[in-house]
């Protein structure tokens, strides 16, 4: 019966007609047998006998064999469909798998070996052209004194932050107008960035980037401050990363204080003023910002024209110290 019924079931079309005719003609057979011994008919025996004839004849025209073949061939093509979805399912979960593996948490930095920021590169899509920054601090992304890896992509900013679980953010690089220097932010030396001043793989490659600190006095008392450089929304680099910062946006560089908000001072003291703490937060080396300097003095000295406004611009960029006096001897001569 069993074969009778994987024919039904999994049988070509002719199997399932031929199945069929003789569920059909066995029904007949056994319906004219009856009525035969019941009523002693001659006729209804003999209808009787020629159907099973004909029910044998057409039961030799199916092999059993065959649709053994067909059946195990749709058992085989069901099972390789499960087999397949289960593949797809593990497959689509590789990854997923892998990124748990490489975020796994960990108790503190330590725990990031070289074998671990590999992973973590290939799992996060990094690209080569990455730069290390620290991330100083953004109230909005929840980021405090934590070591990351840049790239940029069409249209998009991404950052891999390596906290004690990695994560990565991204940001509309439409967004990103330009960098905003944050100057003399309150900072604790002894306390800041602990577990990135201990030996470890990412403090070996990121100590580099830990904020450059200064003394300044401000209401009568000594403080210790750090210069920060933001991007929207408010991610704050440390001064250290600015160079890398700049150099992978590509955008403008903005300074807002006293001086460039003051009408006191020219255009060129300004440009001058932000080549200066470009310079001084170490994104300018001194041949770079000396280059920088000269160009601006001889573009103001051939705009300027009057010997007396070149003087005074010259001696307000003295008394800030972003040039010498020898600088400005030099360019009122050659204005004469």
């Amino acid at each position: 019966m069993r074969k009778y019924w994987n024919g039904l079931r999994y049988g070509s079309r002719k199997t399932k007609i031929v199945l069929w005719l003789m569920v059909v003609l066995t029904l007949l057979v056994l319906a004219c047998g009856v009525i035969a011994i019941a009523k002693a008919s001659f006729l209804f025996g003999t209808a009787a006998l020629f159907l099973g004839i004909w029910e044998l004849i057409v039961s030799q025209s199916v092999s059993f064999k065959d649709m053994e073949k067909q059946t195990s061939k749709k058992d085989a093509d069901s099972r390789n469909r499960k087999d397949a979805e289960e593949t797809d399912g593990s497959l689509s979960g590789k990854n997923e798998k892998q990124k748990e593996t490489a975020e796994e948490e960990s108790d503190s930095l330590k725990n990031y070996s070289e074998k671990k920021l590999k992973q973590l590169m290939a799992v996060y899509k990094v690209k080569k052209t990455s730069r290390t920054v620290i991330v100083d601090e953004s109230k909005s992304w929840h980021i405090s004194q934590c070591p990351a890896y840049i790239w940029r992509t069409s249209g998009k900013v991404h950052l891999l932050l390596l906290e004690k679980k990695p994560r990565r953010i991204d940001l509309d690089y439409g967004k990103i107008r330009y960098v905003l220097h944050e100057k003399g932010v309150p900072a604790d030396p002894a306390r800041d960035y602990e577990e990135l001043t201990s030996p470890s793989v990412v403090g070996s490659l990121f100590s580099k980037y830990l904020p450059a600190y200064y003394e300044i006095i401000k209401g009568g008392r000594r403080m210790i401050v750090k210069n920060r450089y933001v991007i929207a929304p408010d991610i704050k680099f440390t001064n250290t990363s600015a160079a890398s910062l700049l150099d992978l946006l590509d955008v403008g560089f903005k300074v807002d204080d006293e001086y460039i908000r003051s009408a006191r001072f020219s255009d060129y003291f300004k440009e001058a003023y932000r080549f200066n703490i470009l310079w001084k937060d170490g994104i300018y080396s001194a041949n770079e910002y000396k280059n920088k300097i000269q160009a601006l003095l001889k573009r103001m000295t051939d705009e300027t024209p009057h010997q007396e406004e070149l003087s005074e611009r010259l001696k307000q960029m003295v008394a800030f110290r972003l040039i010498t006096q020898e600088y400005a001897d030099f360019y009122l001569q050659h204005k004469k």
